[in-house]
């Protein structure tokens, strides 16, 4: 994705972090438009390469098995209780 070809990305452009957006994803032959928030956004340049973003469209976890994430939220629910002072 080019900046200005044909959306300007940033602050005062169109999109920018945490906006919706409407994208196909690459090698999709139905052409299916999904609708995703942007996560993260990353500008990428060499000296043999035009500047071009890099964005990261929707929930990177939702890629993990519900396992992976149900022990995430523990990980994180125990870490909250032990800086409350709760558990030693």
């Amino acid at each position: 994705m080019r900046d200005g070809a044909p959306f300007v990305i940033g602050e005062g452009g169109h999109w920018f972090i945490g906006d919706r957006i409407g994208a196909t994803a690459p090698g999709d032959d139905t052409y299916t438009i999904r609708v995703d928030r942007v996560r993260e956004l990353t500008l990428a340049w060499d000296r043999d390469q035009f500047p071009e973003w890099r964005p990261v469209i929707g929930d990177p976890t939702g890629n993990k098995d519900r396992g992976q994430r149900t022990l995430d939220m523990v990980s994180d629910l125990v870490s909250g209780v032990h800086e409350l002072g709760v558990m030693a």
